[in-house]
């Protein structure tokens, strides 16, 4: 059997329970918020596997029968991500060119069609002192409070 890409994998494995209640939360939601860690350049693999599984074509994106086109499902939605690394972002952004944030901002969430609003990256987490640990706390709670 030929593998078909999420169609295949939509077709053979049923979303569990937990994804399918993410689904409901983020068909009715207007703003989403993503926190993650920041490992090997990218968010973890259970994190991306919930993208992954979650916005699936159907319910998050539609191709079109001809072409390379495709429907932004989610349109209208906007998201914000906190990310925290080891990491310094400075380093992260000249050196590898931001490949978490870029990925996360275009190839995620802009191809179903939510529009990142903020993206920010808080490292070196293995460096930072409890007072710059506790001013990353605030900023987190500030998002969280804005996208309430």
């Amino acid at each position: 059997m030929a593998f078909n890409g999420s169609a295949e994998v939509a077709k053979h494995s049923p979303l569990e329970s937990d994804l399918i209640a993410w689904q409901e939360a983020l068909a009715w939601c207007d703003h989403v918020m993503i926190v993650h860690p920041y490992w090997w350049g990218a968010m973890p693999a259970r994190a991306k596997a919930v993208l992954d599984r979650a916005l699936s074509s159907g319910f998050a994106f539609k191709y079109h029968e001809r072409g390379m086109g495709w429907d932004k499902l989610l349109k209208g939605r906007t998201a914000d991500a906190l990310i925290t690394s080891d990491t310094p972002p400075l380093l992260d952004t000249i050196l590898y060119r931001k490949p978490g944030r870029r990925v996360l901002r275009n190839q995620v969430l802009g191809f179903v069609g939510i529009r990142m609003r903020k993206i920010v990256q808080l490292g070196s987490v293995k460096l930072a002192n409890p007072q710059r640990i506790g001013t990353w706390l605030e900023r987190a709670h500030t998002m969280g409070r804005k996208a309430a």
